[in-house]
């Protein structure tokens, strides 16, 4: 039991992102649990809501019966669609209008009757339905990028009139910080002068390139981090409107976490 107690309390943890909504953060507090990983991500839409993704990887210690009755009463706060903090925990995902959102709970080994650790997943996440008539996605108003980005990522990707970050995603485990992005742009011009822009802040934060050629390539650090960006060829990435340009997908893996 000490030695399980011992491996529960060596794991490693991550600061939760900036850019995490209150609720959550009062989820992880409220639970006493150990977050080990934490990905967050909004995209820019047609309409008021922005689409939004909540993924929490946390560790819990406690009996069987306790740990699933803190479960079911701090769930109840995030106001999930379709859960009854009376009834088991949910198997399946659950769907509810714009809603899905899952629950896994795993259990580490240990003789019957004594605590042992919970490797507990939520997944949760927001699509606002779209619009009967779709526009085109010309000048959608441009995401946040994460706090964990680097000024001189924050700054190459900043808003234009000619480009737009769309999508911003950040993920920290006890391996990496990984920020990702994606850009709208107007036209192929633009599209092509921003890929000069990314090659050069790169350069200047310490990159050096290692292949590709163009609007896809890979940089790495000295101390490690890589920095990656390629067209994104998806047909719908679920912001209620039609792309009307190009996208570039970029991600920034730095190791370690804050």
């Amino acid at each position: 039991l000490a030695e399980r107690r011992a491996r529960y309390d060596g794991r490693a943890t991550v600061e939760l992102p900036a850019e995490l909504p209150p609720a959550w953060r009062k989820l992880v507090a409220r639970l006493d649990a150990r977050p080990t990983r934490v990905r967050h991500e909004v995209r820019t839409t047609s309409g008021r809501a922005d689409w939004r993704a909540v993924e929490l990887e946390l560790r819990m210690w406690g009996l069987d019966d306790a740990v699933e009755a803190t479960l079911r009463e701090r769930l109840a706060s995030l106001e999930l669609p379709g859960f009854d903090a009376a009834a088991a925990l949910p198997e399946a995902p659950v769907e509810v209008g714009p809603v899905r959102w899952s629950l896994d709970v795993g259990r580490l080994v240990a003789p019957a009757g004594e605590p042992r650790e919970h490797l507990v997943t939520v997944k949760w996440r927001r699509t606002p339905d779209a619009p009967d008539a779709p526009v085109k996605c010309r000048k959608p108003h441009p995401v946040e990028a994460p706090a964990a980005a680097p000024g001189w990522l924050t700054k190459t990707t900043s808003r234009r009139s000619t480009r737009q970050r769309i999508t911003a995603a950040v993920e920290l485990d006890a391996k990496a910080r990984r920020v990702a992005l994606r850009m709208l742009f107007r036209n192929g011009f633009a599209h092509d002068e921003h890929v000069g822009h990314l090659a050069e802040g790169a350069a200047r934060a310490g990159f050096e390139r290692q292949s590709g050629e163009g609007p896809r390539q890979r940089w790495t650090h000295p101390d490690g981090a890589t920095f990656e960006f390629a067209p994104d060829t998806a047909d719908d990435l679920g912001l209620g409107c039609t792309l009307a340009g190009p996208v570039i997908a970029i991600e920034l893996a730095t190791p370690g976490s804050p």
